[in-house]
């Protein structure tokens, strides 16, 4: 029988070898559980949604669904702002003292909901002013986001509207009557959604609460979560005002 003799010095060679190939086996699975948790991280944050627009409710004339479009963003736990008319603002007074209360911010439509390009200084003035007097007479709220009735604006809307302190907060997308006509065509609008846009809803659309509901649906599905409209403006304060009005179908 053959006796294999090993010197000491080998054995301290295998012995060295075999750390080393302990270490390299130790450093790539320490790297790969380092990438997997990296990994999963990304997955967390995407299904958190780290991409955000913001939702804003435009109130002229009506308040017979107003009521359930705030019950559906106070149950979703949603931020949004609600521009408001002046004229609106007297006519729903309890309705607006609500809204004050659930945290939504309040937002300057105007006074009376008139097409404002064109119009003198004065004439801007009277209509922002009015409109910021009447909802601080309700509910104490210093407005001090605007946006322009049709979404019209010009240079001398956008001058006077900063002279008075306000950010201008026009729409990227706009749900209209056609876009909300039909599941199908508030995809189509949706699509075009990009991250940081403001989106728009009219509460006098048809059955605006049900279109409110699908589009929050359609948001978190896409990874989108929905911010405050002043979060929005400071993350953009360089990005121009739209004079051709928002995205419509």
């Amino acid at each position: 029988m053959r006796v294999l003799v090993i010197s000491r010095e080998n054995v301290l060679k295998m012995l060295l070898t075999i750390g080393l190939l302990a270490t390299s086996f130790i450093y790539m699975l320490s790297g790969g559980l380092q990438q997997s948790q990296a990994a999963r991280t990304a997955l967390i944050k995407a299904a958190q949604g780290e991409e955000v627009v913001a939702l804003c409710i435009d109130v002229m004339w009506e308040d017979d669904q107003t009521p359930d479009i705030l019950s559906l963003l106070q149950q979703r736990e949603v931020e949004a702002t609600f521009f408001v008319t002046g004229y609106w603002a007297d006519g729903n007074r309890t309705l607006l003292r609500d809204i004050a209360r659930s945290d939504m911010t309040i937002g300057n439509l105007s006074s009376s909901y008139l097409r404002m390009p064109g119009m003198s200084d004065e004439q801007v003035r009277t209509e922002l002013e009015g409109c910021s007097r009447a909802v601080m007479a309700v509910c104490g709220v210093q407005t001090a986001i605007f946006r322009a009735p049709y979404e019209q604006y010009d240079e001398r809307l956008l001058a006077q509207a900063q002279a008075l302190a306000y950010d201008v907060a026009p729409s990227d997308i706009a749900v209209d009557t056609k876009s909300a006509r039909s599941q199908a065509g508030l995809r189509r609008l949706l699509a075009q959604v990009q991250p940081g846009d403001i989106l728009s809803l009219r509460s006098d659309l048809p059955d605006a609460a049900q279109t409110l509901a699908t589009i929050l649906d359609e948001l978190a599905d896409m990874g989108y979560r929905v911010v405050s409209a002043e979060q929005i403006i400071q993350s953009r304060a360089d990005r121009a005002p739209h004079t051709d009005g928002p995205t419509a179908l």
